[in-house]
């Protein structure tokens, strides 16, 4: 098993859709005895990731409803 070296952060990133609320509710409740994992997590509701596209090596949205909703759900990221 993998440690984390002390000061070294795990990134961890959460793409979903609705559902990924239940799994951000538990984080809530938990994140404070885990200082060294950083958890994003980017949803959009029912279906809307499939309005994702790959470009350049990235996901981005392919309309403004989506990159709202996942500016919204991460905490303003992109």
């Amino acid at each position: 098993m993998n440690s984390l070296t002390e000061n070294s952060t795990l990134n961890i990133c959460v793409l979903g859709n609705s559902h990924a609320g239940s799994l951000k509710l538990g984080w809530n409740l938990i994140e404070q005895d885990y200082p060294e994992i950083k958890i994003t997590f980017f949803a959009a509701r029912a279906c809307g990731l499939e309005q994702l596209s790959v470009r350049k090596g990235m996901l981005v949205p392919t309309n403004v409803h989506l990159k709202k909703s996942l500016s919204h759900t991460s905490g303003g990221r992109s």
